[in-house]
């Protein structure tokens, strides 16, 4: 377990004793807590300290769907989210919030808490005037870095998309990046929509929270509409992912119907001549006895096939098939064998 303490300007560390003797009528008390994981022998104690149920601190593992996010006679607690660029767009956090002091308590995210604490520093000359304020702007600061890394996974989709549109040949690699995408996106699309209903129910009468300024109840409604424009973010993504998963599909069945098409040319092209084989391959007498001579096999076996095949292409080109694309993609691939 690692346990630090920040006031809006440095960060130092915590122990259980300081943990449990902070409080500021002014300013900012932040103790950040992050620990090994459910079983952490050291997470008991601080839990203690800071007057913390380890049963609500709990269920914040990316493993549950828990997205609780309320208020009661002390103050406000429940889960935040952020994004480490871990490979995940966004992770969870659980935070508790009253009067004297913010706790956060996490597994990971180390880059993202450490990013909005730079922030706050930067803008300390007008937070720490309102420290209720502090709540809703962490919440909010936390939540851009998600918005980021879901921007960033809605340009892969939409990469992919135009990728998947300019391959004639749709290939495996194409559809495991689909997958890939879907599942990182899916552990927040399934609990964000909840966590948006939460949100809004705690925060319909902010202003009774004990200890809420005005300014921290801006902060914190301002928060609630960035977790809706958040969820329509994830709603335009996981359109945009249906949208590319039909054009693969799309793709693959084009594909599928141009080599059903090549075969059946071939099939017909080459069907007059399986007749003639079946035809002058029977083993008549009469029939053999008139097939006897050098000039019978070139006309029967050279000519007339030779005759047939192209009287069969150039009847298919009049009524509209196409060979262009055949000649070319069997061009292409004694191309790439010769490479």
């Amino acid at each position: 377990m690692q346990a630090t303490i920040f006031d809006g300007h440095t960060v130092t560390a915590c122990s259980v004793e300081q943990a449990a003797s902070a409080s500021s009528a002014t300013g900012l008390t932040w103790i950040d807590v992050k620990i090994e994981g459910a079983e952490d022998p050291q997470a008991s104690a601080m839990f203690t300290a800071l007057g913390i149920d380890p049963k609500s601190v709990l269920p914040f593992d990316e493993s549950s769907l828990a997205i609780t996010f309320g208020s009661d006679s002390s103050g406000l607690s429940g889960v935040a989210w952020m994004d480490d660029q871990s490979g995940l767009p966004a992770e969870q956090l659980f935070f508790t919030w009253n009067a004297n002091r913010l706790v956060t308590v996490r597994m990971t995210g180390d880059q993202a808490v450490a990013t909005v604490q730079r922030e706050i520093i930067e803008r300390s000359a007008f937070l720490l005037n309102d420290p209720s304020a502090v709540l809703g702007v962490v919440l909010q600061m936390l939540l851009v870095g998600v918005q980021q890394g879901l921007v960033n996974l809605a340009t892969q989709v939409t990469a992919l998309d135009a990728q998947i549109l300019a391959t004639s040949n749709p290939n495996n690699n194409q559809s495991q990046q689909l997958i890939q995408l879907r599942q990182t996106l899916n552990p927040l699309a399934l609990r964000l929509p909840a966590y948006e209903v939460n949100v809004t129910a705690a925060l319909i009468d902010p202003q009774t929270i004990p200890g809420m300024t005005p300014g921290g109840v801006a902060q914190l409604q301002a928060f609630a509409t960035q977790v809706a424009s958040t969820e329509k973010l994830i709603a335009f993504i996981t359109d945009s992912l249906r949208n590319a998963v039909q054009d693969l599909q799309g793709q693959v069945s084009g594909w599928q119907g141009n080599r059903i098409n090549q075969l059946t040319i071939v099939t017909i092209i080459f069907l007059p001549i399986t007749f003639m084989t079946g035809y002058f391959g029977m083993n008549f007498t009469w029939l053999d006895n008139q097939l006897n001579s050098m000039g019978s096999y070139i006309f029967w076996g050279v000519i007339t096939p030779i005759v047939i095949v192209l009287g069969s292409i150039l009847i298919l080109i009049r009524k509209g098939f196409t060979f262009t694309g055949l000649f070319s993609k069997i061009a292409s691939r004694k191309k790439k064998v010769e490479q």
